[in-house]
């Protein structure tokens, strides 16, 4: 066995503490130290506690007892639709044929994205149909929550907030420019 330092190896040590320390130097919750979802001193997570942060940092007033109760059932009550039985069927037909090489996928590929058509559909209406109920919660118009929170940080980046609520896209929503997200939102600058 050859005495010194394996480089591979230690490079490898190098570029993989280089990818996490400055993750594991932001915490857990990121740039802000929290969580989107954090939990409250009783124990029980609040889901608001991304868009309270989100309101506070655009100007917007916090909210009231009566939206917070609403969003919490909004929250509660939806229900992300799941593939069909057809569909999800068809997927372990395509994966065995796969494994066995069938570059065919043992012909049930019209039958799985007909069913991804269909359930995509049905989740981006509940999607669109949860982000107008938040949106008529928080209120429209000109000063507006909504309004200040896309005035803020755009009108993608507020959907983002709003999806963020039932960990759709823009969950773990950070609000810093030095968030993950922020950074795909930029384009570089040459």
């Amino acid at each position: 066995m050859e005495k010194g330092i394996n480089w591979k190896i230690a490079a490898a040590v190098v570029i993989c503490l280089a990818i996490a320390l400055p993750a594991l130097a932001q915490g857990p919750g990121g740039r802000f130290g929290q969580r989107a979802m954090a939990q409250s001193s009783s124990g029980k997570v609040n889901h608001l506690a991304g868009l309270e942060r989100a309101l506070q940092a655009a100007g917007a007033p916090a909210l009231t007892s009566d939206q917070e109760t609403s969003l919490s059932s909004l929250i509660t009550g939806f229900v992300r639709p799941t593939p069909s039985s057809t569909t999800a069927s068809a997927r372990t037909t395509y994966n065995s044929a796969i494994l066995a090489g069938d570059a065919t996928g043992g012909g049930v590929i019209p039958t799985i994205a007909s069913g991804m058509e269909t359930n995509t559909s049905a989740r981006l209406t509940a999607e669109a149909s949860f982000g107008a109920s938040v949106v008529n919660i928080l209120g429209t118009g000109t000063g507006s929550a909504v309004d200040l929170l896309v005035k803020k940080f755009g009108t993608d980046r507020t959907v983002g907030l709003i999806m963020s609520l039932v960990g759709g896209p823009g969950a773990g929503f950070r609000m810093g420019a030095g968030s993950m997200q922020g950074q795909m939102l930029r384009r570089p600058s040459r």
